[in-house]
């Protein structure tokens, strides 16, 4: 079984020229030249290849119209991510600079630079859209598809806006942390994608009800992994500020549970961390440090190893249903690396 890796970067090869030859129909002068060098900057590509990997689930052949679907969601993706970074202060995207601070160097403005993202976000949605009517589909499962992208955008806003309400608040229970979780991560990264790929299939409730069961799960997962490697990780792998989300304020497992396993001293430390623009070195090393010793580190990655079981539980149940047996290993491949990913 080939490593998640592998899979994503062999994607990621058929992937990027779609990508670039999709953009060449348009000028690429201006908010487009913009949109098409953060498209081009990587990833992993994860999205797109679920929606390939759910259509090869229901035993479809390799075909250049499932690739090109699979841009969608990869545009969308954008539009969130460009947004998300507006609203998190980010400085870095991919290991380059987020599409707002871009746009503030042009005319040294932070409000130009984050109006400009606003439009260029709406502007991948809107590309995302242009790409699925074109598609060579059956108009059915095309209108089938938008529907999904749209409950799945509905979702993860209502999870953003939970996000920012508990990043206000200032504190958080773990319940609410995973609540938040469940509605942000795992409907348009996970389930959306693969729905797609099932829908293109033309499969039925039952298999988009199977594959939903292997992508909640494995998307809570992926979002506490990607908190871990917030605080944790290495910004050469991960292209992000390390301690980024502390600086923010921002809620998240790691910080709820350390906030309730902590000594006075050591919550007193962690609330001093939350929200400080000037935070330094020396500070995140002791949120660390606490988050480590009092168990909230091991309880995050405690819980990520159970869901991903529950994912992998599910891929069990989709080996009685006679699906694509490459597939379901690409699939497995892909949980792995997921939770043990440094990047």
């Amino acid at each position: 079984m080939k490593p998640g890796k592998i899979i994503l970067e062999s994607y990621a090869k058929q992937f990027n020229p779609f990508l670039q030859q999709f953009f060449e129909k348009y000028k690429t002068e201006g908010m487009l030249g913009y949109i098409e060098e953060f498209c081009q900057r990587g990833g992993k590509r994860l999205r797109p290849a679920l929606v390939y990997y759910g259509y090869r689930l229901l035993g479809r052949r390799h075909s250049p119209r499932i690739v090109k679907a699979s841009l969608a969601i990869e545009l969308v993706h954008a539009f969130l991510l460009i947004h998300d970074d507006i609203m998190d202060e980010s400085s870095l995207r991919r290991g380059k600079p987020t599409l707002h601070n871009i746009y503030a160097r042009e005319y040294k403005s932070a409000r130009f630079g984050e109006s400009m993202a606003i439009l260029a976000g709406d502007m991948c949605q809107c590309l995302a859209l242009d790409l699925l009517s074109s598609l060579n589909f059956p108009l059915e499962l095309k209108l089938r598809v938008i529907k999904k992208i749209n409950d799945a955008i509905i979702k993860t806003v209502l999870g953003q806006e939970l996000d920012l309400r508990l990043e206000a608040a200032g504190v958080s229970k773990t319940k609410d942390i995973l609540r938040m979780y469940r509605l942000k991560t795992p409907q348009y990264s996970f389930e959306c994608p693969l729905q797609m790929g099932v829908i293109l299939a033309e499969g039925r409730l039952r298999d988009l009800q199977l594959v939903s069961e292997y992508a909640i799960p494995l998307g809570i997962a992926f979002q506490i992994q990607d908190d871990i490697l917030g605080l944790f990780g290495d910004k050469k792998n991960t292209g992000k500020s390390i301690g980024a989300d502390l600086k923010q304020g921002k809620q998240t497992l790691l910080v709820a549970k350390a906030l309730e396993k902590g000594s006075k001293k050591e919550r007193k430390i962690i609330r001093e961390a939350l929200g400080n623009k000037n935070l330094t070195k020396h500070q995140i090393e002791e949120a660390r440090r606490i988050i480590k010793e009092n168990g909230a580190l091991s309880y995050a990655k405690k819980l990520s190893r159970t869901q991903l079981q529950r994912a992998k539980r599910a891929l069990q149940k989709m080996q009685k249903q006679n699906y694509n047996q490459e597939a379901l290993e690409a699939l497995e491949s892909i949980a792995d690396f997921m939770i043990e990913r440094k990047m």
